[in-house]
């Protein structure tokens, strides 16, 4: 899984997918785009990093459907 990590973190520019905060290989997650619970799958192009802050606050949700308010969107920024 590791190695998967390093990939998603290089293919972003070391960035959260969702809110673009920098992350590095022990402050982010790897996460579903949809989630296995509604159909996903393991697959690397359902794979995304997210900060750990998103991946809190993305749960169970489609990374489509996280829909966050402002106020939501500025304390992931925190």
């Amino acid at each position: 899984m590791s190695n998967i990590k390093e990939n998603l973190l290089k293919n972003n520019n070391y960035k959260c997918f969702n809110c673009g905060c920098d992350v590095s290989f022990s402050n982010s997650s790897i996460d579903h785009i949809i989630p296995l619970s509604k159909g996903g799958t393991n697959n690397e192009d359902n794979l995304v990093l997210l900060c750990n802050k998103c991946n809190i606050l993305k749960a169970d949700k489609i990374l489509n459907s996280m829909n966050m308010s402002p106020l939501t969107s500025s304390a992931v920024k925190l």
